[in-house]
């Protein structure tokens, strides 16, 4: 039997050695999204591209561990009106997993749990897991 997720459940992702929590896209993020994706194509601009990316990973993303800051301390996502704050995806496209990180979030475009492909390579990236069940936000 297929699960249906909703917009409140939280999917946890394993990403090597991180976990992150996402929600699935609402229909009108995904346009967004796929707009940019699309121009990208359309118009052989990667900065549309990374645009959709960042869309992706500040609607996606609801929360993560296994991250900690410079100091030592534990590494925290700042939210504004429910969708991640600039300087936290600044943060994040910086971290060694941004690629995958990127990639779970821009998957979540055809659905929850699908395989996370490498958009250079067309194979399936290694070291990523969905988690099968969801938690409530």
């Amino acid at each position: 039997m297929s699960v249906v997720y909703r917009l409140k459940d939280r999917v946890k992702v394993k990403i090597d050695d991180i976990e992150i929590k996402v929600s699935p896209l609402a229909y009108s993020q995904k346009i967004e999204i796929q707009e940019k994706m699309t121009l990208a194509v359309k118009e052989s601009n990667m900065r549309y591209a990374m645009e959709g990316t960042i869309l992706a990973i500040k609607y996606a993303l609801k929360g993560v561990s296994g991250l900690t800051n410079a100091d030592g301390t534990s590494y925290e996502l700042e939210f504004d009106e429910g969708t991640l704050s600039d300087e936290t995806i600044d943060d994040l496209l910086n971290l060694k997993y941004s690629q995958k990180l990127s990639a779970v979030c821009a998957s979540l475009l055809s659905g929850v749990g699908n395989d996370v492909i490498d958009p250079g390579t067309g194979e399936k990236m290694e070291g990523i897991s969905f988690e099968v069940s969801s938690e409530k936000k």
